[in-house]
């Protein structure tokens, strides 16, 4: 007989053995959607995953967060494919203390170190803990990367990789984490990476701070209490966007005895150079985290592929690697704090942007994205002139492939009768 109960709150698995290759067993405490049954016969509670997406969005819980390394048995990573969960994954109930993999990861470290770049941060959360009679300032310094929830497989790619952190999603926005706050783990697994391969400017301003931040808690309790003011001001220096008000900053040196006229500025980061080879994975990192490969369609009815890239306002070094790889400088533009390189001309994307891209990978959904795009620009370059076919053709193809073209001030459906009572 099996018996049939809701799954409780919060989604948790961890790697047991692989039973065969490329086939994992996850351990589950809990999860949040659906339903599990009971198996007395094999003392077993099996989960029917019919997808994966589709059950992380619909869930009424605002997060699910695995705590270890997660990649379901029908998981196909090298592919991305995340909608092909379809099989019953077995779960047990112990946890095991240490991930088994089989087999080698398939991502470069560089293009971590790039993801990192674009989409990840270092950071310290600051929280004051309330007593009887006192309070006290606790530290936690945290490695984040995040990403949209299509990309989900990426950073457990990136997790699998480490070998420690949790995926946490967060379904308020559709977003997707891979987060490290264990001390040791920052430690051991992720500060030896970013020292071997770096990150620049501002992001390595803030590794940098985290750094000195985990060798000071790293001590006894006696010491890390002493070194307290210290991680503090380490900690509000780590990134100039902090949403931390000068009365919150003033809150925490008071909880240390400190007033205000004896607050020490922030350290400031002077990183204004690039010290160590950019390589093309770090570069494709930074494309998959805040690149972009998009279609202009004109009220004129013109098609315009097109390529851009963000990045810090103080990082424009960068540009020096966008002309060495890409092929051309292109435009750059600033918005508030923001850098925008764009790239519209449609001999340098073939020439140059499509053999970058195809001789190194893209991980996200962007990937996707990109084969779309790139099919446009060699229609174009086929078609200069485009019959009404071949734009019709280029509309149900590219119109909607990024966000479902939310963007754009008229629907698919719109575009395509602009097309119908212009070219009649």
């Amino acid at each position: 007989m099996i018996k049939t109960t809701n799954i409780k709150k919060i989604l948790r698995l961890r790697y047991t053995k692989p039973i065969s290759k490329n086939i994992f067993i996850p351990s589950v405490t809990s999860c949040t959607t659906g339903n599990t049954s009971y198996n007395n016969s094999n003392n077993k509670k099996i989960l029917q995953f019919n997808n994966l997406i589709e059950l992380i969005k619909n869930t009424k819980n605002k997060r699910l967060y695995s705590t270890g390394p997660i990649i379901p048995p029908v998981l196909n990573i090298q592919n991305n494919n995340i909608n092909n969960l379809n099989k019953n994954i077995v779960l047990h109930n112990k946890f095991v203390t240490k991930p088994i993999y089989d087999g080698d990861t398939k991502i470069d470290p560089y293009y971590i170190s790039g993801l990192t770049q674009a989409d990840g941060s270092f950071n310290c959360g600051i929280s004051i803990s309330k007593s009887k009679f006192t309070k006290t300032l606790g530290f936690k310094p945290i490695f984040d990367i995040c990403l949209d929830i299509d990309s989900i497989s990426v950073l457990i790619q990136i997790q699998k990789y480490f070998g420690c952190g949790r995926v946490s999603v967060v379904r308020s926005d559709n977003s997707v984490h891979f987060l490290v706050s264990n001390l040791q783990e920052l430690k051991e697994n992720i500060i030896p990476h970013f020292i071997k391969y770096p990150v620049f400017f501002n992001k390595l301003h803030a590794f940098e701070l985290l750094v000195q931040i985990v060798n000071l808690m790293d001590v006894s309790q006696d010491l890390r209490t002493k070194n307290k003011p210290d991680i503090l001001r380490l900690a509000i220096s780590m990134n100039s966007s902090s949403r931390r008000t000068p009365e919150q900053m003033n809150t925490f040196y008071n909880v240390l005895g400190i007033p205000v006229d004896k607050i020490p500025s922030k350290i400031e980061d002077k990183i204004k150079t690039i010290n160590s080879k950019i390589t093309p994975a770090f570069l494709t990192g930074m494309i998959d985290g805040d690149g972009s490969f998009y279609v202009i369609f004109t009220n004129k009815l013109k098609i315009i592929p097109a390529m851009k890239q963000c990045y810090g306002k103080n990082c424009a070094p960068f540009e020096e690697y966008f002309k060495k790889y890409l092929g051309d400088i292109g435009q750059v533009t600033i918005q508030d704090n923001i850098r925008i390189w764009t790239q519209k001309m449609l001999n340098i994307l073939i020439n140059n942007v499509i053999p970058f891209m195809d001789s190194n990978t893209l991980h996200t959904k962007k990937k996707d994205h990109y084969q779309i795009w790139k099919k446009v620009c060699f229609t174009l370059k086929d078609e200069p002139k485009l019959s009404k076919n071949s734009l019709l053709y280029l509309v149900q193809l590219a119109y909607n492939m990024n966000k479902g073209g939310k963007r754009r001030k008229l629907t698919k459906d719109q575009y395509i009768q602009l097309i119908e009572s212009t070219l009649k």
